[in-house]
């Protein structure tokens, strides 16, 4: 997990203060060393700004007024030390480095923040479906499902031997909950799984045993079955879808 970042605005007096005294610093220094001269500054040594007058011949001419005293000392050269000079030079570096570093650390905070920020903006939270409302929609799309697929229900029904035709149809249920989106749990049987999705979608409860009723007997019997027992299966079929496109054409309207 990604380390937390604070916000730029914690400590943010703190901040701005240093960074207003570090500048006070850095500009009182470069004042002090403006002050001290350019020839100091550039360090032409300390007798740099002393000029020493030469005789010219307008001096010469006037005579030992103006005449020039060889035993006099020259002026002395600027009050400032060498290394006074070289001091401030030391201290500017240093404040400098010491600002930039900090303005340096200073935003490479902000650049994290700014990450953090965005990485946590607010997004659309999933919204939790309401189970019974997604039942309710399920139950309503595989109630079409079954509604939409009677002509071929009802065309297995009534082709091959009765025995053959009834578990067809019985079977034909299961592709109908997958038409509607009702998946097959792994531990149904086929029996359980259509009884399931026939409840699933309120189907009368009259022709559903019927049907489940001449399903198992002509799954696991061994007695033949005859053409009344295919009648009997298309009632019960007939009257299921009947009730199925009641109850939906209600529920649509």
């Amino acid at each position: 997990m990604p380390d937390e970042v604070g916000p730029p605005s914690r400590g943010a007096g703190g901040a701005v203060a240093g960074v207003l005294l570090a500048t006070v610093v850095l500009l009182g220094l470069a004042t002090w060393a403006a002050s001290i001269g350019t020839d100091d500054v550039v360090g032409d040594g300390p007798g740099a700004g002393a000029s020493l007058s030469r005789p010219t011949d307008a001096n010469t001419a006037t005579g030992p007024r103006d005449e020039v005293r060889h035993g006099d000392t020259p002026p002395p050269a600027s009050g400032r030390s060498a290394w006074t000079v070289l001091l401030a030079r030391v201290l500017i570096g240093v404040a400098a480095a010491l600002l930039a570093v900090y303005l340096v650390r200073r935003a490479v905070t902000l650049a994290r923040w700014l990450r953090g920020r965005r990485g946590r903006l607010p997004r659309d939270e999933p919204v939790e479906p309401d189970p019974a409302t997604e039942s309710l929609v399920q139950a309503a799309r595989a109630a079409q499902a079954i509604v939409s697929d009677v002509r071929d229900q009802r065309a297995l029904l009534d082709s091959g031997t009765p025995r053959n035709a009834i578990v067809a149809c019985w079977h034909r249920f299961e592709v109908q909950a997958a038409d509607g989106g009702v998946p097959r749990r792994r531990h149904e049987t086929s029996s359980e799984f259509t009884l399931r999705l026939l409840d699933l979608v309120d189907a009368d409860l009259d022709p559903v045993a019927t049907l489940a009723g001449l399903y198992r007997e002509a799954r696991f019997s061994d007695h033949d079955l005859d053409e009344s027992d295919r009648e009997a299966a298309r009632a019960a079929l007939d009257a299921l879808h009947g009730g199925l496109a009641s109850r939906w054409a209600r529920s649509r309207a």
